[in-house]
């Protein structure tokens, strides 16, 4: 689920580079976004998610998922079993402190619709068909992915549409793509996911 802000990452091998830091100084600066925006998850009509979600329905399959591999369904507050299939998601409580409402191994999500190589990396469009519980999703969504340097990996996730905010960071400027590098990129079309590895030992960043 991505909303208003355009999320930005820089991977770098060798410990944390100033531009991570100075993301995570203006990250505290600017609040929790969550925070200010939680409290309009309850503007998404419940009936109208129902519909939306009906064909995608749960089997004990899509949900059993181990607790400590769950992904959060409501992290915003606590939720009851039928506040949670509504957002269509599995509610299996634990004795833990794993999330007793999470995404089902088949949620809708995004997937790449194309995957084009750049002078400095790679670009793709990312769509998804269905949307998630929260406000202001986004459809469509822009990937950047820039070989920065034989450390650095720099992707930037992005509303093709509309411009929105970007924390206001100098990054380093790339024409042209590291030939070679510390890592590999490697990417999973439907649904969408990218994997860094350490080239040295196959290691996931």
């Amino acid at each position: 689920m991505l909303m208003n802000s355009t999320l930005a990452f820089t991977i770098t091998l060798l410990g944390l580079s100033r531009t991570s830091e100075a993301a995570i100084a203006a990250s505290k600066r600017e609040g929790d976004h969550w925070g200010k925006n939680q409290d309009r998850v309850s503007e998404v009509p419940q009936q109208k998610l129902k519909q939306q979600l009906e064909p995608l329905l749960l089997s004990s399959k899509q949900c059993n998922i181990p607790p400590d591999s769950r992904f959060d369904c409501a992290p915003e507050k606590l939720l009851s079993q039928d506040e949670c299939q509504a957002r269509g998601c599995c509610y299996v409580p634990v004795s833990s402190k794993e999330p007793w409402c999470f995404f089902p191994s088949n949620y809708s999500s995004y997937k790449i619709t194309n995957l084009t190589a750049t002078q400095s990396g790679y670009t793709a469009h990312l769509n998804r068909s269905v949307p998630s519980f929260m406000p202001d999703d986004i459809m469509n969504v822009q990937l950047d992915v820039i070989f920065e340097t034989k450390g650095r990996l720099h992707f930037t996730l992005k509303d093709p549409a509309r411009k929105r905010y970007e924390v206001p960071l100098e990054t380093p400027k790339t024409t042209s793509k590291e030939s070679s590098t510390l890592y590999s990129v490697q990417f999973s079309a439907d649904p969408f996911g990218l994997i860094v590895f350490r080239q040295s030992n196959g290691q996931v960043l």
